[in-house]
């Protein structure tokens, strides 16, 4: 997958603070970061650090801030179709079907044959082929990621948010939505960041990893993850950068 050289994602002198009774707590403290068009970049931290709320920023969700968030040149200032996100909970519509969920995602002005064929090519792009009928409680929580990740994508974003999306899996659905997401990412060639508290998941899906310090969150470190893909998590070189980062950054810390 061929990336362009040019900062595509523009994240300058952004602070973010939050009034409280006691004073003001600061979130983000002079973040600085430039992405490139067609990355995968995983956004690494301790709970509470302020990595879900830059998330929201660069969704248009939150423009309280001081600071610029930039997207191919254009300042953020609210909700943008270019720019999909996807939650912790699926947050699937209960009363509709798998397919009806999917297709709201699809942008106004789309023909009905249009949009049963994106809807069927976003089916089998997740692989969900047989369950186009299935509610969301007839479905596993990692089937329900699936419709989620179908419903973003069916808009065509440009850039692919994604907010700690399989934190609530088992050990071995999570690994096995990692696969596919990187498979996704590979075959659609989406910007993608994702914010994350687990090492092995940073390592294995990112292009680059940015380490954010506990609150006020801090730019420590942005890691070239320069492992071959397809990553084993059993390599050498998964297990010395695991280490350099725990090691280097986490270790003695709740890292929940």
């Amino acid at each position: 997958m061929e990336k362009e050289n040019v900062s595509y994602v523009q994240i300058h002198n952004l602070n973010k603070s939050f009034a409280m009774k006691e004073g003001e707590l600061k979130v983000l403290d002079n973040i600085n970061i430039d992405i490139r068009k067609g990355e995968f970049i995983c956004i690494l931290g301790t709970s509470g650090c302020g990595k879900s709320t830059m998330l929201r920023m660069l969704a248009g969700l939150d423009t309280l801030y001081t600071g610029e968030v930039k997207v191919d040149g254009e300042e953020v200032k609210g909700p943008n179709p270019n720019i999909g996100m996807i939650f912790q909970e699926s947050r699937l519509f209960p009363w509709m079907r798998v397919r009806d969920n999917i297709k709201f995602g699809i942008k106004k002005g789309v023909s009905k044959e249009e949009q049963a064929e994106l809807i069927e090519k976003h089916i089998e792009l997740v692989g969900l082929k047989g369950f186009e009928k299935s509610y969301p409680h007839q479905l596993s929580g990692g089937m329900q990621q699936r419709v989620s990740i179908a419903r973003s994508l069916i808009g065509n974003p440009k850039i692919l948010l994604l907010d700690e999306p399989f934190g609530a899996l088992d050990a071995l659905t999570r690994m096995n939505m990692q696969q596919e997401t990187l498979r996704i990412w590979e075959k659609e060639q989406a910007t993608m960041i994702l914010v994350t508290h687990d090492i092995d998941e940073a390592i294995y899906l990112g292009s680059r990893i940015v380490i954010l310090s506990s609150r006020p969150g801090k730019v420590k470190e942005i890691i070239d993850v320069d492992i071959e893909r397809p990553r084993k998590r059993t390599s050498k070189e998964f297990a010395e950068l695991r280490n350099y980062i725990y090691n280097g950054f986490f270790a003695g810390m709740d890292n929940e």
